[in-house]
């Protein structure tokens, strides 16, 4: 069960990310506070905000009922989904390579 929800949200994921990433330049994502954001009227969209202009990091993407991820962002904005579907997200603590790379943060 365990391999088969990692991979169907690994699928989920991969798709909410190539269908729903909206990077913005480091600029602009430094007048918003920096990491995780509840957006929208009403506050139904969350977002990570990467302030640092130059790097990219891993992030860990809390879902509410399925299996957490860590996510690869660039600098700026990075939209993650519903509030009915992600819970929180934050820093990994890490450098990553390729935006929108996926991993198991177990």
């Amino acid at each position: 069960m365990k391999t088969s929800l990692r991979k169907s949200f690994a699928v989920l994921s991969s798709a909410a990310v190539a269908a729903g990433l909206l990077l913005v330049g480091g600029t602009s994502a430094q007048a918003m506070a920096c990491g995780y954001q509840v957006e929208g009227t009403p506050a139904t969209q969350t977002v990570y905000y990467h302030c640092d202009g130059s790097s990219k990091v891993w992030i860990h993407v809390d879902f509410i009922s399925h299996a957490d991820i860590e996510l690869c962002v660039g600098p700026g904005r990075t939209e993650l989904g519903n509030v009915f579907i992600v819970q929180n997200a934050w820093y990994a603590g890490a450098l990553c390579n390729t935006v929108g790379d996926i991993r198991d943060p177990r």
